[in-house]
């Protein structure tokens, strides 16, 4: 995943405006894929077989409800909205962040289905009991106060609401986190091992044209792009639960 939070704000605007000028090269000859109106360059997580598996506990309607902790630049919280019909919240910690990702869905025609807010994990700008889903994608990895955002997370959570925590194979204990989401009050806990990443074409060479654009004016970000080629994470687990009903 490329760490935006190691990006500056400057950083992180270039990247947009680069996404868009990319996805509007690549709209003269390709369609952009269903959920993907990017074409992937916005997305922390590019399997569809790993960002439709978070989808496993719950039925999902036009009127259910889901938060997202991680979502970078908004493009799972698109993807799920999409593909699922939900109205999806963002939450990230840097104001900059979440507003390229809320221009990004403005653009896309996705505004009223996704929402983006600037808030802390651990302290979640929002109201208890809104959510009927919650989907954790990276937020656990290296925080030091995880416990408190599994508190947070059960805490806007309906009751007989679901999560879904991503645990990358290479940093977690899927054994470990199952202790620690039980301690923060959840139950019906079940681990799910993911297979191999699998990026699709259609990521692969909008990448390359992202990284040939952002040479001439970030060379930077253009080397974090293809370092992020060569180490697309995979594997790893889901780790699903519930807020007790």
């Amino acid at each position: 995943m490329l760490k935006l939070s190691e990006l500056s704000d400057g950083d992180v605007a270039a990247l947009g405006d680069a996404i868009v000028a990319v996805t509007r090269e690549l709209g003269h000859s390709m369609p952009a894929p269903k959920g993907a109106p990017y074409y992937g360059l916005d997305l922390c997580l590019t399997d569809p077989v790993v960002l439709d598996a978070f989808s496993q506990h719950g039925i999902f309607r036009k009127y259910e409800r889901a938060v997202a902790l991680g979502g970078g630049l908004g493009g799972v919280v698109r993807w799920w909205a999409t593909r699922f019909g939900c109205t999806v919240l963002g939450v990230e910690e840097r104001a900059s962040i979440s507003g390229v990702a809320a221009a990004l869905s403005a653009r896309a025609g996705l505004d009223a289905q996704t929402v983006f807010v600037c808030g802390s994990p651990s302290r979640l700008p929002l109201r208890s009991g809104r959510f009927t889903h919650a989907w954790a994608v990276d937020p656990l990895a290296t925080a030091p106060d995880a416990d408190a955002i599994l508190r947070e997370i059960l805490r806007v959570l309906r009751p007989g609401g679901a999560v879904a925590l991503y645990l990358a194979s290479e940093r977690e204990d899927g054994r470990r986190w199952t202790e620690r989401t039980r301690a923060a009050g959840f139950v019906s806990l079940s681990l799910r091992a993911l297979p191999p990443a699998r990026q699709p074409q259609f990521v692969q060479l909008a990448r390359r044209r992202l990284r040939a654009r952002l040479e001439g004016v970030a060379p930077p970000l253009a080397q974090a792009i293809g370092e992020l080629e060569r180490s697309e994470p995979g594997g790893g687990a889901l780790l699903f639960a519930q807020r007790p009903s």
